[in-house]
């Protein structure tokens, strides 16, 4: 009999690829059945030969009842979202027993491991999964980490007869194959500002936010921003490497039924999932000489702004407006992670596009967006 799926994200761009995996190597293995916030979405996955549930991460009697009555739950909706990961839980913790173990299988992120560099210095620190002490050793104020928490607490526990995986995502890059958003955040953004301004600047350090609050979006700047100097490296992932990762993990912990070479114990459970890294300087630069040759920008060099263009811009374009913490860590900070448990396991990286690979069809992507 076909074990039971209960996937959340189905219709974003880490849920959508897992989705894909399962439906393309793992249909008859597995009954998925998928949350999906309305019914025009549910319609089209259950043309896919998917079960659907509609609601929401905050219904969380509805996540209970789904988690309870699946053998697996891969959770990759909402990693800053404390009251569904418990509610998944609870549902678990229902019905797992001695003879029925289940599995839950969080999606958290390598931002929880980001420093405050501000784009002005490269790290030398490298995390790896193996070093259970790093993990450990996080503030609990670390972005992702009180739903982190919550999972790794339940897996600790043994009397649970759950077993728990976090797995911590970079950068992700490349176009997803799930069947909605098949875009990511980070470099994605930094092409759409791009076409959109038509010019790339290094804005300076410093901003305030009481300063964001007294400005909008004033004229169209043509360019494209880099945030601070970009000095800082984040590690990186190609979509469909991390969505084979995903399955990869499943296998290895159906295969082995009671853990043990997986040391499946609360921090054990931590998967870092990357296959390289890069320079965030890199990325902008790349991307101006690209837009530029596609004459999508004014200038293929990347240039500096004054203060006063650094808050309309920064904070107003490239992030929507996001608080500058979050401007800090998604486009300044350092990110630098191993995978060493999933390489262990057997998983490794196939996919030939690098990180700088991937921009051209991204910004295509971007553009037909734009245009439609």
């Amino acid at each position: 009999m076909a074990l039971t799926i209960f996937l959340t994200g189905a219709t974003g761009y880490i849920g959508g690829q897992v989705l894909s995996e399962l439906l393309a190597s793992r249909k008859s293995q597995y009954k998925v059945t998928a949350l999906v916030r309305g019914e025009e979405r549910a319609a089209k996955l259950r043309d896919l030969g998917v079960e659907t549930i509609i609601g929401s991460l905050d219904d969380t009697n509805l996540l209970s009842k789904a988690s309870s009555q699946a053998n697996i739950v891969i959770h990759t909706a909402d990693a800053d979202h404390p009251g569904s990961a418990t509610a998944i839980v609870n549902g678990l913790l229902q019905t797992a027993y001695a003879s029925e173990r289940k599995i839950f299988i969080h999606t958290s992120g390598t931002g929880g491991i980001s420093d405050n560099a501000k784009g002005a210095y490269t790290s030398d620190k490298i995390y790896s999964d193996l070093n259970v002490d790093d993990i450990k050793a996080l503030p609990d104020k670390a972005i992702h980490r009180n739903v982190d928490l919550i999972v790794s607490a339940v897996g600790a526990d043994p009397s649970n007869y759950i077993t728990t995986a976090i797995i911590m995502p970079p950068t992700i890059y490349g176009i997803g194959a799930g069947p909605f958003n098949k875009l990511s955040i980070q470099i994605p953004e930094v092409i759409r500002f791009g076409i959109q301004h038509r010019k790339i600047y290094i804005p300076f350090e410093g901003i305030k936010r009481q300063e964001i609050q007294k400005r909008k979006i004033g004229i169209q700047h043509r360019k494209i921003y880099i945030p601070f100097e970009g000095e800082n490296i984040w590690s990186s992932i190609h979509i469909k490497d991390l969505g084979r990762a995903y399955i990869h993990l499943l296998d290895k912990l159906i295969e082995n039924k009671e853990y043990p070479a997986l040391g499946m114990k609360g921090y054990d459970g931590y998967y870092f999932a990357e296959n390289g890294e890069f320079q965030w300087r890199q990325i902008f630069e790349k991307v101006a000489q690209l837009l530029h040759k596609k004459g999508l920008v004014d200038d293929e060099n990347v240039q500096s702004i004054t203060f006063e263009q650094q808050v309309e811009t920064l904070f107003n374009g490239i992030c929507n407006g996001l608080p500058g913490q979050a401007v800090y860590l998604l486009w300044g900070s350092n990110s630098r992670s191993k995978a060493e448990r999933l390489r262990m396991l057997g998983w490794k990286p196939t996919e030939k596009e690098s990180v700088f690979d991937t921009i051209a069809d991204e910004t295509d992507a971007i553009r037909n967006k734009i245009q439609a």
